[in-house]
């Protein structure tokens, strides 16, 4: 099995992300068919005692059943130690793509105390059109489901190539890039197939 090489760790955001579209608890305990593929992800490294790195948002949001259409929606991400409370500077949200509803997409910096002996939680909340909103922080996931996440987020990916606002460009292959600054070697966010190993 193949896995994009710089989004492991975002890969792993996703599977938890689709997770939880489909066994979130919608708001007021009605049923929902909003769902989310993709989501937020983190890209740490360790500098002088203390995390740094880019958190961000890749996204599609869908409602209905069996005929998913998109909805906008707003993808909140944010980080934490105890799953409860976000880290200072870390929570950030990102709404539909100018023009295009139901693609979410950004990215900002993010710092956090403890350096490389402290792994904080990865946390999401996604607010639909509709009201409905799903909230968890990341679990783990098997690298089958990897797999399919993954499969399925490039088979939508390649079919919407094209620069959106903000500097994130989705190439024909369905390869995500966004902005780097830092330069942290990030890109592509999504790696889709032909692999660029």
């Amino acid at each position: 099995m193949q896995f994009p090489r710089r989004v492991w760790s975002a890969t792993v955001v996703l599977a938890a992300v689709a997770a939880a579209a489909i066994t979130g608890a919608p708001t007021a305990g009605a049923a929902t068919t909003d769902g989310i593929s993709g989501g937020c992800y983190l890209d740490v490294v360790h500098v002088f005692g203390n995390g740094q790195g880019v958190i961000g948002d890749l996204s599609m949001t869908t409602t209905g059943d069996p005929a998913p259409s998109p909805i906008s929606a707003t993808v909140t991400c944010w980080l934490t130690m105890d799953g409860v409370t976000a880290l200072p500077g870390t929570t950030h949200s990102y709404g539909d793509i100018n023009g295009v509803t139901g693609v979410q997409a950004g990215q900002d910096q993010v710092t956090y105390p403890g350096g490389i002996r402290v792994k904080p939680m990865l946390c999401q909340s996604v607010t639909y059109a509709d009201g409905v909103t799903q909230s968890f922080c990341e679990v783990d996931a098997s690298p089958a489901y990897l797999q399919v996440v993954h499969d399925v987020l490039c088979s939508v990916l390649v079919q919407a190539p094209g620069s959106y606002p903000g500097g994130v460009t989705i190439g024909p292959d369905g390869d995500v890039y966004v902005p780097d600054p830092l330069g942290t070697g990030l890109n592509p966010v999504e790696d889709c197939p032909p692999y660029d190993f």
